[in-house]
């Protein structure tokens, strides 16, 4: 194979050889760079407002039209989300009854609630995360550009700590309350 190599030229040797790295890693399941995959992914958001000794996770009933909640984590279904990439660095997030989060009614306001509905392609169901040191804030396209163009954030209401908190909408404002982890992205 070497000398094969050798006569395909530096530049198309090195593209195979990186091409076969790539593969290899995807078989061998080694990371890759985020950019490089743009496949979908199964795992539990998880708010950066959680106390040390207690993940709070979002939280969906199997339902159309329930709000949806921060809960302890308990690595059950109601916990999971599909993290399903629809282009522009927008995603659906997808619970397992096959649902989008939705920002109901396409809503501007902050205590805007935050549900599950049938996935429908509509904007206030793609949702682009913002990354930082701690985390990254979740923003509703079709209020992406409110608040002076700071926009709409995923919030766990008014900082609560407590199981059942409720999950709105609000002015993107940098605090904890509205910086997730995405666990099958770890």
């Amino acid at each position: 194979m070497i000398k094969r190599l050798g006569r395909l030229g530096r530049k198309s040797a090195r593209l195979l050889m990186g091409a076969t790295l790539l593969v290899v890693a995807a078989v061998v399941g080694m990371p890759t760079p985020a950019s490089a995959s743009a496949t979908s992914e199964w795992g539990y958001l998880i708010s950066r407002n959680s106390l040390p000794n207690q993940q709070m996770c979002l939280t969906a009933a199997a339902a159309t039209d329930w709000s949806v909640w921060q809960n302890s984590c308990n690595w059950q279904a109601n916990d999971t989300w599909h993290m399903k990439p629809i282009g522009g660095g927008y995603y659906n997030i997808i619970n397992p009854w096959g649902k989008c989060l939705d920002a109901y009614a396409s809503s501007h306001d902050n205590y805007g609630r935050i549900t599950t509905w049938d996935c429908n392609g509509y904007i206030n169901q793609q949702w682009k995360p913002y990354f930082s040191l701690n985390g990254f804030e979740l923003k509703p396209r079709h209020a992406e550009y409110d608040n002076g163009g700071q926009g709409k954030c995923l919030d766990v209401y008014a900082y609560s700590h407590s199981g059942g908190a409720p999950v709105v909408q609000w002015d993107c404002l940098g605090g904890v309350n509205q910086l997730w982890t995405f666990s099958g992205w770890q």
